[in-house]
Order: C-alpha cells, then structure tokens, then sequence
C-alpha cells in the first residue's frame, strides 16, 4: 500500500512540473474586432492609425493635439486628402481623437470621451467625432454605394477606451450614441496600420 501511495505521488509531481516551462509560448494575436450598430455586427479585422503631428512648423501645431482611429475589414489608404477604400472593403468606423494638453503629440492610453461645445475640456482626452459606413460597394478605390452614420460633439454621448499591450499591438473598447440616437458598440485588438497624412 506504501508502495502503491509514493508511485502515485511520483506521477503527480511529474505531471505538475511538467506545466512549468521556463519559455512558454504565447500563441500570436490575430487582429480581430467588431461593431454593432441597430443590432445588426460588422467585423472589422484591420486597423489603422494617422498619428499627431510630430514636426515643428507653428503652422500646423493644431495637429499635435489629434490623432484619428479606423477599422475596417479590407484594405484603407490614404490618397490626395482622403481615405482610398480597396474594393474588399464593406464596413469602415473612424474617430478623430484629441489628447489632454498633458499628452500632446502621444498617442496615450486613456479614455475619451464625447463633450458638446460648451463642456469642452483642452485639459481632456475626448472624441472629436466618429463616422460609421458600412454596407460599402467599393470600386477602384471609390465608394459607389453606402450607409453611412455621423457622431459629433454636439450631441453624440459615449466613450472610446485606448490600451497598449505591448509590442506593437492595441485594445480599443468603444461605446456611444450617435447623431441619430442609435448605440453604436465596438471592439479591436491587434496591430494597427499607419496612414502618412501630410503633415506627417
């Protein structure tokens, strides 16, 4: 019976150090995301950053305070002053972001908020405006056919959440209503893609 007891205890043990690996391996993160929008959800598998303005030209030191988020799930770059859509595009969500004074020229992890025009805060993280599309009909770069939503401070409420992971890869959490009243929810993680606008 003493026998039979330490023989189990070995095996035990085995398999309990066994889990211990000195170098485990963390499986890849695969960009994934989604929005819901009228309870119907739109996957977004790519996203994309223009970031603040990082020059020293007085002239465009507006851009140090905004940087803008996008996600889609097909292909976005950016042309003469606006966004090419690739034809494998079929939904797209953007904010226009401002950083707190305290962050200017960073894109920081914080939480942004909606504030109408008389609760504007220079002092705070906030969304600018949001623009939802889908239901997009891409052709050689151009939109031929899509529905599309705003979001701005003058009446849209609700909050985006920004989190560095870590090696170059992001969380972003979002909630708020838009100019119509719809709930607009959201989730991505993983890379995201940098867009040159000019000033950059």
């Amino acid at each position: 019976m003493k026998k039979l007891l330490l023989l189990v205890i070995a095996i035990f043990s085995l398999f309990s150090c066994g889990g211990d690996d000195p170098n485990p391996q963390i499986p890849p993160i695969v960009n994934a995301g989604s929005f819901k929008h009228n309870g119907i959800t739109y996957p977004v598998n790519r996203g994309y950053l223009i970031p603040v303005y990082g020059g020293n030209d007085p002239q465009k030191d507006y851009y140090k305070d905004r940087f803008y988020l996008g996600f889609s799930d097909g292909t976005i770059t950016w042309g003469d002053n606006y966004f090419v859509v690739g034809d494998d595009v079929h939904q797209w969500i953007d904010f226009s972001l401002d950083t707190s004074t305290v962050n200017r020229g960073t894109v920081k992890d914080t939480s942004f908020t909606f504030a109408t025009d008389d609760d504007l805060n220079p002092d705070a993280a906030r969304i600018s405006s949001a623009n939802i599309i889908y239901d997009i009909v891409a052709e050689n770069g151009q939109t031929v056919e899509y529905i599309n939503h705003d979001a701005n401070t003058m009446s849209a409420t609700g909050s985006l959440q920004l989190t560095r992971l870590g090696n170059g890869i992001y969380k972003i959490n979002y909630e708020f209503v838009d100019d119509d009243g719809d709930t607009v929810t959201g989730s991505y993680i993983g890379t995201l893609t940098t867009l040159y606008y000019p000033w950059l």
